[in-house]
């Protein structure tokens, strides 16, 4: 089977399965900026960043190498080349890091430490898998889901507290169901946030006036067995003197972003997200909201006017205090 499959779907495999991540970034990258609140070995409710925000601020930086990457995919030259520099050093690393994107996590931690959290994060945080689940690498996403298990279990972890849609929707509706012993209470940070409003944990100070639009991810609207639609909308309504505007296609019925295809067809992922940034830039908005880094990533590729910003970037801008 493996003869028929784009040499960068193989990379990319490869990468996560032996690097545990899908560029090939030595894992204790991805919670650098979080050091302060790194635990040892009782780790008993940790905020699981899935290195997705490491990463993808790293694909954000990337870009052009991922077109050229991607013209191709079944291009041994073009997947040798992207294997060298898969195994760059942390200094190259630090020049392409993307502080917008690493400073995400940082902000989830300080908010939920408003509200009375005691969390804490791994030293060394493996990806949560998500591309083998969504390039179609069923058995190796067993094998991986398994090792993530062990090594949480090791760690002494019980609840998960993630802060992205595709490691929870990987973490809900496929580890938990398909791999024994994948028995961690999984948090999402925007039902933690909706309640803490609703119970008055959480007071969101106002903004000047602003019109914002908000992108469904995916898996927050599209899960067979739960939808995170009304949570954000809620969050982004508690803010005064902030307009929620809805795009044409939205909750159940917005469109993808065209993410996660850039790993694979960065051209056609681009031409996707301009359908719905078209859309959501037709709302007179002055701000894109989303909860999702691939969404986020790409849309920051090819927006014309309109500021994107994650969710919880937003909400930790408006902190009281």
């Amino acid at each position: 089977m493996s003869d028929y499959l784009p040499k960068v779907l193989l990379l990319i495999r490869n990468q996560i399965v032996k690097k545990l991540n899908p560029l090939g970034a030595p894992i204790k990258r991805c919670t650098k900026n979080l050091r302060e609140y790194v635990c040892s070995d009782n780790c008993s409710t940790i905020l699981y960043t899935g290195c997705m925000y490491y990463t993808m601020g790293l694909v954000s930086k990337f870009s052009n190498l991922i077109k050229l990457l991607t013209k191709n995919p079944t291009s041994e030259r073009i997947v040798s080349l992207a294997e060298k520099f898969s195994g760059l050093s942390s200094l190259f690393l630090r020049m392409f890091s993307n502080k917008y994107f690493e400073q995400v996590p940082v902000k989830a931690i300080k908010i939920l430490q408003k509200i009375g959290y005691s969390v804490s994060v791994l030293e060394k945080e493996p990806y949560s898998g998500a591309l083998l689940h969504d390039l179609g690498f069923y058995d190796d996403l067993i094998r991986y889901g398994e090792k993530l298990r062990d090594f949480f279990k090791a760690k002494k972890v019980r609840e998960i507290i993630v802060i992205d849609p595709h490691t929870y929707d990987l973490f809900v509706n496929v580890y938990a169901r398909e791999i024994d012993g994948f028995d961690f209470e999984i948090i999402n940070i925007v039902t933690i946030l909706d309640e803490a409003i609703e119970e008055k944990k959480l007071e969101l100070k106002s903004l000047e006036k602003i019109r914002v639009t908000y992108h469904d991810p995916c898996h927050y609207s599209k899960s067979l067995n739960y939808r995170i639609i009304e949570e954000p909308r809620r969050i982004l309504n508690s803010i005064g003197n902030l307009e929620l505007v809805e795009p044409f296609n939205t909750r159940e019925l917005s469109i993808c972003c065209g993410g996660p295809l850039e790993f694979v067809f960065r051209e056609l992922s681009e031409e996707i997200a301009r359908v719905r940034i078209k859309e959501l830039e037709e709302t007179g908005a002055d701000l894109i909201v989303t909860a999702c880094p691939i969404c986020m990533s790409i849309f920051r590729s090819v927006r014309k006017n309109t500021k994107v910003v994650d969710l919880l970037d937003l909400v930790y801008d408006c902190l009281e205090g």
